[in-house]
Parts: C-alpha cells; structure tokens; sequence
C-alpha cells in the first residue's frame, strides 16, 4: 500500500507539474497588458474626439469666412452707395450754385433793362418836350 501511495503521489505530482506549464502556455492577461490596452483604447478615443474637434473648427471656420465675405460684399456695396450719393450731392450743388448765378444774371440783366427802357422814357419826353 505504501508503493501504491507513493506511485500515485508521484503520479499526481507530475501530471499537476505538466498541467501547470500547459496552462502556463496561456497567461491570462497581466495588469500592465491591461492598463496598456486601456491606455491604447484612451488615446484610440482622445484621438477620434480630437478629430472631431478638428473637424468642428474648420467648418466653423468656414461659417466665420463666409459670415466675413458676406460682410466684406455689404461693405462694398454700401460703400458704393455713399461714393454715388457723394456724386449726386455734389452734382445738385454745383447745379444750385450755376442757378444761384444764372438767376443773380438774370436780376443784374433786368436792372439793366429797366435802367434802359428808363432811360429811353426820358429821351422821349425829352423828345416831345422840345418839339
């Protein structure tokens, strides 16, 4: 009974000895191999949420340059706007100030015509007055 004992310990023995290194053959993950693929899967996720970000600020500022040209093209146009009623000012006083003159002429002209038709009243009744 002792051989049996001792034949199955030994038996026993082994077969946990070759079982462990088979099972050894597969380690189940260790915690640096965990925190390594976390750290991974993070950086995976930190980088698409980056991406995304990217993403977000060229189409806002897109939007900000098509926002700016649609300001630039108002500006213009009301620029264009002010320099034509600049012009038209400009144009309506030169034209109040040539009818300012015409009409000091016209006056200074009408004086003129009224001294002289005087005048002419004057030769005739001095006319007829000497004959």
């Amino acid at each position: 009974m002792k051989m049996k004992t001792v034949i199955y310990t030994l038996a026993l023995g082994s077969f946990l000895f070759f079982a462990n290194q088979s099972m050894g053959q597969v380690l189940p993950r260790t915690n640096d191999e965990m925190e390594e693929r976390a750290d991974s899967l993070d950086m995976a996720r930190e980088k698409a949420v980056e991406e995304q970000k990217a993403e977000e600020n060229i189409s806002e500022l897109e939007t900000e340059t098509e926002d700016a040209e649609m300001k630039a093209r108002e500006a213009r146009r009301v620029e264009k706007e002010a320099n034509e009623a600049a012009r038209e000012s400009r144009d309506a006083y030169r034209a109040e100030r040539k009818a300012q003159k015409a009409k000091k002429q016209a006056e200074a002209q009408a004086r003129k015509a009224e001294k002289a038709r005087e005048k002419a009243a004057q030769v005739e009744e001095e006319a007829e007055n000497d004959n």
